[in-house]
């Protein structure tokens, strides 16, 4: 499932978002957040995931299936528990920094 994620444009301006999360931007799009997941393999390409993560958190509240700290948790734990960490998904072989942040996209949208 790849998520398209909108250039801020306003809300950057009413919410001032951190710098950092504004330095996802390329030109005025984003990279899909899917993307972003995809190209995890090491601590730099799993922070630029939770940067984007956080961007789409910021402008797609509502479209997140998990809208407290509590629900989000509680998704990414029990993908974490139905998949064996991602074991079922093909995820066996791949480095712990892209297993948590499949784990932490998982947060947004199982149920």
């Amino acid at each position: 499932m790849a998520v398209v994620v909108r250039f801020l444009g306003h809300f950057a301006d009413v919410y001032r978002p951190k710098p950092d999360i504004l330095s996802i931007y390329l030109g005025h799009e984003l990279m899909r957040l899917h993307d972003r997941l995809e190209a995890v393999i090491d601590e730099a390409t799993f922070l630029d995931f939770v940067r984007a993560l956080t961007a789409d958190r910021l402008e797609n509240a509502q479209a997140w299936g998990n809208g407290t700290i509590e629900d989000f948790l509680e998704a990414a734990s029990s993908w974490a528990d139905d998949s064996e960490f991602g074991s079922k998904q093909g995820l066996s072989s791949a480095s712990p920094w892209k297993k948590f942040a499949v784990f932490l996209y998982c947060g947004k949208i199982y149920e």
